[in-house]
């Protein structure tokens, strides 16, 4: 079993990142694609395997071109937003369509940009495979999901159809979801290769049926007992005399009565959002560990090189939690610390055996 490792710091991480957010701001953003370089190649660099490490190839004149027609797009539609809405639906309707070219078009510049011991990789999918994929799959998972919606919806009056529409639309969210999720993997990694060695995965659907059931599971459960939790916090933490004092202050001195009210309801919204954010995050967590698992062990490269994900759930979610803290006080200063946090638990938890 060989280990991978990231040797970067978030010190220095940081100094690279606070001179790029300097420069592109002071450049109107001429600059991010050069400092999205930098950053790759920090990154890069510092991800390493018996102490050689990976390499990004691209340039900010690269990264340029894509940047600016990106930029010229963004502009064209606002003016049409403004002076022309129709013509904005039209462009946005556009983007969907060239969607699947850009992510094909990406993949093989990415791919080819990165190296490993001097050993670029390779992206030989297909423009056709990534239409089907990334537009086709998604148009028809839309029309049956709209399909669906429009027959429960004729039956609205019986609430057993309704019940059976709901479950329909779940189960068919959770099989599309996976099925869209097996195929784009195989996608990205079978036609991925590593000079003249290639990638094979064999991926079921079925596993990511279970992997997103187990995950919907863990939101529920992580619902209802932060629920109770938040709800015990407020019950016993709220003095319910200041709601008999608040009406009657609502008589003498109603600007101050709604200042209280606000006050107090600003609380309760900031209490929910961090609710709502611990919740995703655990979803998140679990989701991402256990599908990364699965996908690594039914990869190999040339049937040779076998991959292992040892990512843990609550190791993972507690990272996650502990990084969004640290960006929300330090209001984002923290962010270089807390990516480089994420690259060395990933890459130290990714093993393979040749």
């Amino acid at each position: 079993m060989k280990s991978f490792e990231f040797t970067g710091t978030g010190l220095e991480y940081f100094k690279i990142w606070i001179v790029n957010i300097l420069l592109t701001v002071l450049t109107l953003g001429i600059y991010y694609p050069w400092a999205k370089v930098r950053n790759n190649r920090y990154l890069y660099a510092n991800s390493m395997i018996e102490e050689r490490n990976f390499d990004y190839h691209a340039t900010g004149k690269q990264l340029l071109y894509g940047y600016l027609i990106a930029l010229s797009f963004f502009i064209v539609y606002k003016i049409l937003e403004v002076f022309f809405p129709i013509g904005s639906i039209v462009l946005v309707v556009f983007f969907l369509f060239i969607i699947p070219w850009l992510i094909w078009r990406s993949m093989k510049f990415n791919l080819n940009v990165t190296s490993f011991n001097n050993i670029r990789f390779k992206f030989s999918g297909g423009i056709k495979e990534s239409y089907i994929i990334f537009l086709a799959i998604p148009i028809l998972s839309l029309i049956a999901f709209s399909s669906i919606i429009f027959l429960i919806i004729q039956f609205q009056n019986s609430t057993i159809i309704m019940g059976i529409g709901v479950i329909l639309i779940l189960t068919f969210y959770i099989i599309a979801t996976s099925y869209f999720n097996i195929v784009k993997t195989r996608f990205l990694i079978d036609y991925t290769s590593y000079g003249k060695s290639d990638f094979q995965t064999s991926i079921d659907t079925p596993v990511f049926i279970k992997i997103m059931l187990k995950t919907i599971l863990i939101s529920i459960l992580s619902f209802i007992l932060g629920s109770i939790i938040l709800g015990s916090i407020f019950y016993f933490t709220i003095d319910f005399s200041q709601i008999t004092y608040l009406s009657n202050l609502f008589k003498s001195d109603p600007k101050l009565a709604i200042t209280m009210i606000f006050t107090a309801f600003t609380y309760i919204f900031v209490a929910l959002y961090f609710f709502i954010i611990i919740v995703s995050l655990i979803s998140f967590a679990y989701y991402i560990t256990r599908q990364r698992a699965y996908i690594f062990e039914n990869t190999n490269l040339d049937s040779n090189v076998k991959f292992f994900s040892h990512m843990k759930f609550i190791p993972y979610f507690f990272i996650l939690v502990t990084n969004f803290l640290l960006i929300i006080i330090t209001m984002g200063l923290a962010y270089p610390w807390a990516k480089v946090r994420v690259a060395k638990y990933t890459l130290e938890n990714t093993t393979l055996k040749l």
